[in-house]
C-alpha cells in the first residue's frame, strides 16, 4: 500500500512538472511601447483593451472577436470602429474608463490586456492586481506620428 502511495505522488507531482514546463513553453515575449518585455500567450484567444485608444487599434488589427469586455464608455460610444462593429456594444463591461476594474477584468478571462498610457494606474499595478499579462500599445494619429501607430499595431499582431 505504501510503495502504491509513493508511486502515486510521484506520477502526480511528475505530471504537474510537465503542464508547468508546457506553459512556459507556449509563452512568447514581446516588447511593449514602454519597451518592458512582456510575457504572454503563444495563441491568445481573449483580450481586453483599456484606456483612451486601445478598442481602436484592436478593430485596426480586426480583433474585435478576440474581446471578451468593454470598457462602460464603449456601451455608449459613436465612434467609427462602434459602427463598424457594432457586437462591441454587447461585450460584458469590464469597469468605467480609464483602465477599467481589475475583479471585473479578471472575471473576463483574458489573456491579454492592451493598455494604452494613463496617469490613472501603470501597466505593472494592473498586471500585478490581475496576474494577466498587460501589453503597453500608443496611441498615436496616422501622418503626424505614423511611427507610434505602427509600432502599436506591430505589438499587437505579435
Amino acid at each position: 500500500m505504501k510503495k502504491m502511495i509513493v508511486l502515486l505522488l510521484a506520477l502526480f507531482f511528475a505530471v504537474q512538472c510537465k503542464k508547468e514546463n508546457q506553459s512556459t513553453q507556449n509563452t512568447i515575449e514581446i516588447s511593449d511601447a514602454m519597451g518592458r518585455k512582456v510575457k504572454v500567450p503563444q495563441n491568445v484567444e481573449r483580450i481586453v483593451a483599456v484606456n483612451a485608444g486601445a478598442m481602436r487599434f484592436i478593430s485596426y488589427m480586426e480583433a474585435i472577436p478576440l474581446v471578451v469586455g468593454i470598457e462602460e464608455t464603449e456601451t455608449r460610444a459613436k465612434r467609427p470602429y462602434n459602427f463598424a462593429f457594432p457586437e462591441i456594444k454587447q461585450k460584458p463591461v469590464i469597469g468605467p474608463q480609464p483602465g477599467g476594474d481589475a475583479e471585473l477584468i479578471m472575471k473576463s478571462k483574458a489573456q491579454v490586456i492592451f493598455w494604452t498610457a494613463s496617469a490613472q494606474a501603470t501597466p505593472d499595478e494592473l498586471q500585478k492586481k490581475t496576474g494577466i499579462p498587460v501589453v503597453v500599445i500608443e496611441n498615436g494619429e496616422l501622418g503626424v506620428e505614423s511611427k507610434k501607430v505602427f509600432n502599436s499595431l506591430m505589438i499587437i499582431g505579435k
